[in-house]
């Protein structure tokens, strides 16, 4: 003879899917933007408080080493409005040859903040003080002078479209926790009749 399934088996099974599903959902889409909002503002709050001390860091001669526009594919542009983004940026790059902490070393930043430019033209422009050859005065972090810049100090960027979008999908986090969390709560009756 066959035994008959036990539908109490089956609901306690129905019901820990459901909650497994539910507890992946809200990990997925609201604990992991949450984070990653997070760690993007420490790290701008940390940009920030570096742009500003680098003014009063210590100088060394330098000369630059190269010089070019390098396009960027799937990096927005900073210096553009939000609702005008393109996944296409150019970025002002250079490389420099100073010394500083008993070493010769080499720097690649401009800024404290790297800009990503919607031209190849306005990337152009932030490089023409720095040719190839040219000597130029560099601003180095004397508790880590491999740590340098040649414009030191708060800059154009603007980082408040970021933290717009960031801010956006945290206020869409938080909504779907709401969610996750009243499906939760009013699972299906069966399931709560049964305890599961």
């Amino acid at each position: 003879m066959h035994r008959l399934a036990n539908p109490d088996h089956g609901r306690h099974e129905l019901g820990d899917r459901f909650r497994r599903v539910a507890s992946g959902c809200l990990v997925a889409f609201v604990v992991v933007p949450a984070i990653a909002f997070v760690a993007t503002w420490l790290g701008m709050r940390a940009g920030q408080r570096e742009a500003r001390e680098s003014v009063a860091w210590p100088t060394a001669p330098g000369t630059i080493l190269e010089s070019a526009v390098e396009p960027r594919e799937g990096v927005p542009a900073t210096d553009q409005r939000p609702t005008k983004t393109s996944w296409r940026s150019h970025r002002a790059q250079v490389r420099y040859r100073y010394t500083a902490g008993g070493a010769e070393r080499i720097g690649t930043r401009i800024e404290v903040y790297q800009r990503f430019h919607a031209t190849p033209e306005e990337a152009a422009r932030q490089l023409a003080p720095y040719p190839a050859g040219a000597a130029v005065t560099v601003r180095f972090d004397p508790a880590d002078p491999s740590s340098a810049v040649l414009e030191p100090g708060p800059t154009e960027f603007d980082n408040t479209p970021f933290l717009a979008i960031g801010g956006g999908f945290l206020a869409i986090s938080i909504v779907l926790s709401i969610v996750l969390i009243a499906m939760l709560r009013s699972r299906p009756r069966y399931l709560r009749e049964s305890g599961a």
